[in-house]
């Protein structure tokens, strides 16, 4: 088999299974926009020297466990040399009846990754799923609690899309701004 009968058998495929390309190539640019500024952090110099400023805490505000993983690793470890981290969780990531699972894999990995503290909401109110709306001055008094506990002088979270398209992402890019 040659080279275009191969091109033409993927194309073939994606014909009779209507496909949309645009999705995949979405997910495609997501991804190699996370390997090269994983690659470029790898690379790029660390700041010689220690400073007598007290480091600024930051917080990484997700909708459910696994996105830290999936949305921001580079970010965090870009940040964490230099700031005080903190993982704010509004859901249990319970959608699928795994929350509990979720919560204890989300504080592992959060201990890995160096987060001075991970904290899961767990409001019954605010759950997990595409299809559920939040009540956001609810989550937005709750959020303001802890930031003003934990003296957070910055908020990361996701942009207006939620990356993913996902409803929940959405939401805290609406809760942040």
């Amino acid at each position: 088999m040659c080279i275009r009968d191969r091109y033409m058998g993927i194309m073939d495929f994606l014909e009779i299974f209507n496909v949309e390309l645009e999705w995949y190539f979405r997910y495609a640019l997501i991804i190699s926009n996370f390997v090269l500024i994983t690659v470029l952090l790898i690379f790029r110099g660390r700041r010689q020297g220690t400073t007598d400023e007290p480091r600024k805490n930051v917080l990484i505000l997700i909708a459910h466990p696994d996105d830290e993983t999936m949305f921001f690793i580079p970010t965090i470890t870009s940040l964490k040399a230099d700031y005080n981290l903190f993982l704010y969780c509004t859901t249990n990531g319970d959608y699928d009846g795994l929350g509990k699972v979720r919560e204890k894999e989300l504080e592992q990995v959060g201990k890995y990754l160096g987060f001075s503290d991970v904290h899961i909401l767990g409001d019954p109110e605010i759950k997990d799923g595409p299809n559920e709306k939040w009540d956001l001055n609810r989550l937005e008094v709750k959020l303001k609690d802890y930031i003003a506990q934990k003296n957070i002088e910055g908020v990361l979270t996701f942009d207006n899309y939620g990356v993913s398209g996902h409803s929940n992402h959405g939401a805290l890019y609406h809760l942040a701004v």
